[in-house]
């Protein structure tokens, strides 16, 4: 609801500070801390939950808020107390998974400070109790929310949102607003209304049984971290060494940190891969760690010298028989220089096993390291194998492998603060501008 006590918000600001994040309140009322590694993210959650916030979902297809103005508390046109039921909405709804990303809001009166009415769900106040509106959202088309119910009594407005949002989440399709649901479905509101209000299918008592489960199965996925070492682990940097790395430069700007622009790559870089300027005397197995540090179909950092390299643990069932194929490549993608690879979706085409940068979505071939979106990209490629269940990767010397990926070379360096409070050694030289 927007809602936050004073010394709440003072430890918001001391965990920005601490660890230089960029701070902004959103137009949801949210406060925003951008910037956060993720290795500091642990540290960062215990701090704020020890505080007693609980995670949000910022990104999630879940609730993001219920906004609220108000109302009767300070406000001299309020018709109701806009703040407690929206802050009780918010409580209600939140964690709960759903085809798309669902936002509310409450407002006191039809002034409409809550801007209700361009939510997903929207309670508008009257003297005697709440207009409830559905299936509006902002974003590139936006859309009012259209009117379900006049004037319903707040408890009941909460059952016919039970309702409303577990029947969107049985029937709307994957990544489906509920404008767009409403608008495929067959008789539209009318329909809506029937089955919400009227129980037409007579399948509120399962809705209503459903959404009483997600409520009463919540819990804080963020103090189940910082109370799982095994989950804490997950977000260190690298796998084989508790060393950081820096990985975006930053600038100051109106007295904050943002990341400096990077200019995106046009091309590949014409220049010798590590693998073929070190001659075949020079490599080497190196060992990375237990295979166990390395999910199956998925993909951990590792640091070797000064730069970041990518291990990927591809798994396939072929008639019932389990294959595990291991690659290796750099860990930043040549597009636009984020160290994200490692984090990427595997996959395939025509059998071509490749990985998906989570920043942009190119596609990379884990073989080759040809960019598959079609840009003229590449990644280096490393040959990588498990023996005695210890991953090792071919790999030249490290000043050569540094001379071309060493991560300094892209984040640069002006003498800007670091974006993380972890303490990482500054292992490379000078920027260099390379087109990839």
């Amino acid at each position: 609801g927007g809602e936050i006590t004073p010394d709440k918000l003072i430890v918001l600001g001391q965990v920005a500070k601490k660890y230089s994040l960029y701070t902004k309140i959103t137009g949801g009322q949210r406060v925003d801390l951008f910037g956060a590694q993720k290795q500091d993210l642990p540290a960062i959650w215990k701090a704020l939950v020890d505080a007693g916030f609980e995670s949000g979902h910022a990104y999630g297809k879940s609730l993001r808020t219920v906004k609220s103005c108000v109302g009767t508390t300070w406000c001299r046109y309020g018709q109701q107390d806009a703040v407690g039921f929206a802050i009780f909405l918010e409580n209600r709804y939140r964690g709960i998974r759903s085809p798309h990303k669902l936002k509310g809001g409450v407002s006191g009166c039809t002034r409409e400070c809550a801007e209700a009415r361009g939510k997903d769900f929207g309670c508008i106040a009257t003297d005697q109790g709440y207009n409830l509106y559905v299936c509006g959202n902002g974003g590139t088309t936006p859309r009012h929310a259209t009117l379900m119910a006049s004037d319903v009594p707040q408890e009941l407005a909460v059952k016919y949102l039970d309702r409303f949002i577990m029947y969107y989440i049985m029937t709307a399709d994957r990544l489906q607003r509920t404008s767009k649901w409403l608008d495929a479905l067959e008789g539209g509101i009318d329909q809506l209304r029937r089955v919400v209000m009227e129980d037409s299918l007579g399948i509120c008592a399962t809705l209503e049984e459903q959404m009483n489960f997600l409520v009463g199965t919540f819990e804080c996925e963020w103090k189940k971290v910082i109370e799982s070492p095994q989950l804490m682990a997950q977000f260190a940097q690298f796998k084989n060494t508790s060393e950081t790395q820096k990985e975006i430069h930053m600038r100051t700007e109106r007295d904050q940190l943002i990341p400096k622009f990077v200019v995106r790559a046009k091309g590949s870089e014409s220049s010798q891969s590590p693998a073929l300027a070190a001659g075949t005397d020079e490599m080497e197995w190196v060992a990375f760690g237990n295979k166990d540090l390395f999910d199956a179909n998925g993909g951990g950092a590792v640091l070797y010298g000064a730069s970041q390299l990518a291990v990927f643990n591809v798994m396939e069932i072929c008639n019932g028989i389990e294959k595990v194929s291991w690659y290796a490549t750099q860990n930043m993608c040549p597009f636009d220089h984020s160290f994200v690879l490692a984090q990427g979706i595997l996959g395939d085409l025509d059998g071509r096993p490749k990985v998906a940068c989570p920043m942009h979505k190119r596609n990379y071939d884990l073989a080759d390291g040809s960019c598959l979106s079609g840009d003229d990209l590449r990644l280096e490629t490393f040959r990588a194998k498990e023996e005695e269940g210890v991953i090792y990767v071919l790999l030249p010397p490290a000043e050569v492998v540094d001379a071309r990926l060493a991560t300094a070379k892209f984040i640069g360096s002006d003498g800007d603060s670091p974006t993380s409070a972890s303490t990482a050694p500054e292992t490379a030289a000078a920027p260099a501008s390379l087109d990839w």
